[in-house]
């Protein structure tokens, strides 16, 4: 029974003291970096701060350093608590920066075992301290908002899997590259915009929001999402329920990319009787005509930016023991790709 007692006083005593410590520290949520140039970063600190009847106030707290570590001490200067990192949800960079290069900060975040693998990182359109700053939901704030967006649109959107972690392991991987949300402020919201796509750890190009379907398609395969296309002098949309896409080597030249998707119609600019067969076939025909093309030419895309988002690189490299990183990027580059894709409508009907 003492024994018992003890150990109860014990965890309220640990309970007691975890809180106080915590009323003692400001977490940051969301860590920001801008390239200022001159090997320059801004580094920018976002904490919550619940008020009463529910409302969250968002205090940002910035500082210039050479390293985000700089950064984050001359940033503890200006506010009353210490920043304590970890709670870190959600990792944003600049286009700027996203530019200049993100492998030494990823490296720092690595170095910091209080930030987590999970956390979502993305390169923002538009000025990174005003998106940060901004008066967004009083009972959702720019930390729940934004790490919200980023799993909801993962789990059930087009948005492809993205945390610190993978993209970690794409900037070390030399046959994959490595890929971001991109995110934009519209005057009273955030949206993804699209796919930021790098070359090693540099940002090269902007995927837009109406590729990300067949990019994610491409990169995860997925059970969610919607594909709109024309059908007829209108337009159709398929609801997906089942994507993937396997990538296949012949004779170490030609390489083959194989897509399939299941799918029911969710959508016609005009009403259709879905339940004659034959002009369901039509409909499953001309999204793999579409989607065919779509895929060709965001290959030939990433060919031309020279970036290699899909990982191609790694599908060779299992295949050739004597591969190496400088040929293939030469190779990469006049790759001839042959897309297949199939489409099944698994449901239909009369729609509108």
């Amino acid at each position: 029974m003492k024994r018992g007692l003890i150990c109860l006083l014990c965890v309220l005593l640990v309970a007691c003291s975890q809180a106080k410590i915590l009323d003692d520290l400001y977490l940051v949520q969301i860590m920001g970096f801008d390239y200022l140039g001159n090997r320059t970063l801004k580094g920018m600190f976002v904490v919550s701060l619940y008020r009463k009847e529910n409302r969250v106030q968002t205090k940002v707290f910035s500082a210039t350093g050479k390293t985000g570590k700089e950064a984050k001490e001359k940033a503890d200067l200006k506010s009353a608590l210490p920043l304590e990192t970890g709670q870190v949800r959600v990792i944003l960079f600049s286009e700027a920066f996203a530019r200049h290069g993100i492998q030494e900060i990823v490296n720092t975040l690595h170095r910091i075992p209080k930030v987590g693998n999970l956390a979502y990182p993305a390169v923002t359109g538009g000025d990174l301290q005003k998106i940060l700053s901004k008066e967004y939901d009083e009972e959702e704030g720019v930390v729940e908002g934004l790490s919200s967006l980023f799993e909801q649109e993962i789990k059930t959107g087009t948005v492809p899997r993205s945390n610190l972690y993978l993209l970690s392991n794409s900037l070390y991987d030399d046959a994959r590259d490595a890929f971001l949300p991109y995110i934009m402020q519209d005057k009273d919201s955030i949206r993804i915009a699209g796919i930021a796509l790098f070359h090693k750890d540099r940002m090269r190009d902007i995927l837009p929001a109406k590729n990300m379907f067949i990019f994610k398609a491409l990169v995860d395969g997925f059970s969610n999402g919607a594909y709109s296309f024309r059908f007829k002098n209108q337009f159709a949309v398929i609801e997906n329920i089942n994507a993937k896409t396997d990538y296949k080597v012949q004779n170490s030249s030609v390489l083959h990319i194989n897509m399939k998707v299941k799918g029911k119609i969710q959508e016609f600019t005009e009403e259709k009787n879905l339940e004659v067969p034959k002009l369901v076939r039509q409909v499953e025909k001309e999204m793999e005509r579409s989607a065919q093309k779509e895929v060709e030419q965001l290959i030939l895309r990433f060919q031309e930016k020279g970036v290699d988002p899909l990982g191609l690189g790694r599908v060779y490299r299992a295949k050739d023991r004597n591969w190496n990183e400088k040929k293939w990027r030469s190779d990469y580059a006049n790759l001839k790709v042959k897309v297949h894709v199939q489409v099944k409508v698994v449901q239909s009907g009369v729609v509108e």
